[in-house]
């Protein structure tokens, strides 16, 4: 079994979305983190295998990942892939949003032009370029809320992931204040 790791975003602002193309074979471990994170796939064919569950991205395939989902991704072949990292409003914290959106559906249609509007963003220094992309961000989610067919969380699940972000931002708050001390279990 694979080693599991949380992956802390340091990039750029809170916030502030967080866009990387990749060009590669990419293969990546399992992790998590506190973001949505969106894979857009614009051409190729990667292996996404999410809580254990593995589904099939081929071009134009848009993904969404919860936050705090553990996730993978598999490829044998050169792909041309971008993934973001929003930081998640509070009111998407009641929603499951493992959401897998196939090329040719109106929905796939209007998130995929509010990401290709947010990468355009990203790759160019516009004047107001971190207010354009946090707007493009929300237009996204606001998507989402509207368009999709989202299911509710429980409340002792919205519970659960409350507790289990605040408790990971305790902890990674304490590691990175004290991360050059000495280590003592005595205490």
């Amino acid at each position: 079994m694979e080693k599991v790791f949380f992956e802390r975003m340091n990039k750029g602002k809170p916030y502030l979305p967080y866009v990387a193309r990749n060009q590669s074979i990419f293969n990546y471990l399992p992790h998590y983190h506190a973001e949505v994170e969106i894979i857009l796939l614009r051409q190729g064919r990667t292996i996404l295998t999410v809580d254990g569950s593995c589904i099939l991205l081929t071009s134009g395939d848009i993904f969404v990942v919860s936050p705090n989902k553990i996730h993978s991704f598999r490829s044998s072949i050169k792909n041309d892939l971008y993934i973001m990292k929003l930081y998640t409003p509070n009111c998407l914290l009641d929603y499951n949003l493992n959401l897998h959106i196939k090329i040719g559906t109106s929905l796939h249609t209007e998130l995929s032009s509010i990401l290709n509007d947010l990468i355009q963003e990203s790759e160019h220094s516009f004047q107001g370029r971190e207010i354009a992309m946090t707007l493009h961000a929300n237009r996204f989610f606001l998507t989402l809320i509207r368009k999709a067919d989202l299911s509710k969380r429980s409340d002792s699940d919205r519970a659960d992931v409350l507790r289990f972000i605040e408790l990971s931002t305790r902890i990674l708050d304490y590691l990175e204040n004290h991360y050059a001390e000495d280590v003592s279990l005595e205490d």
